[in-house]
């Protein structure tokens, strides 16, 4: 596959990333040297044992981070669409990592990232399934049930009162979730954080489930 610079297809090569999860035991991304400016070198020799499984993949290194063959071993997952991630390898760029974000794990080892291509935060599970998805593209005004309302007589957008009536038109409502551009993500054992540099705040979501029960603990 060849990516031709400076096209789309290349700031999304740049964007996006893969998690991989390994084991305690350990693993590897394994790919010739491309050049001598290749900072990832390994000279060693690798200490992995043999019989640890490896399959081959795709990565971005070298010279402009063209799309080339690796080796990826020991991995008991991986998964591609986590971003936005920048490299900064000399032999690919020296773009700043300000605006890179973050992924995070939970307590029952779901993984959390986020996607900026389609403005949204997956949720993994433990064997790397997607199991949710929440977010969408919208600006800094959209604030779900908080949202400015239409005053009737002046046209114009302000806070509720409370004499409101309940269907008074709230233009910017939606989406539920807006995002704009992710600058890092974070995960507790009730609420996910995202930080959104576009739109200067952090956004603090509560963890909510279809089902829940409660047991006796003797």
């Amino acid at each position: 596959m060849r990516i031709e610079r400076g096209s789309v297809e290349k700031q999304y090569a740049w964007m996006y990333g893969s998690i991989i999860k390994f084991s305690p035991a350990g693993g590897a991304v394994w790919f010739p040297r491309d050049s001598a400016n290749d900072a990832y070198a390994f000279e060693g020799e690798p200490t992995l044992p043999a019989e640890m499984p490896t399959v081959m993949v795709q990565t971005g290194y070298g010279e402009q981070g063209k799309i080339k063959p690796a080796e990826l071993q020991g991995a008991r997952w991986f998964r591609y669409g986590c971003s936005y991630i920048l490299d900064m390898h000399p032999a690919t760029s020296w773009r700043c990592h300000c605006t890179s974000t973050d992924f995070d794990v939970d307590g029952f080892g779901r993984c959390f990232y986020t996607d900026q291509g389609r403005f949204c935060v997956v949720v993994l599970d433990g064997a790397g399934n997607e199991i949710a998805r929440f977010g969408s593209y919208g600006n800094q005004d959209a604030c779900g049930e908080e949202s400015f309302v239409l005053d009737p007589a002046g046209k114009f957008l302000r806070p509720r009162k409370a004499d409101d009536p309940a269907d008074l038109p709230r233009p910017l409502a939606g989406p539920d979730v807006p995002f704009n551009l992710f600058t890092g993500l974070a995960v507790t054992g009730g609420h996910v954080y995202v930080a959104d540099g576009g739109h200067r705040r952090v956004v603090r979501l509560e963890k909510t489930y279809a089902a829940a029960a409660v047991c006796e603990v003797r």
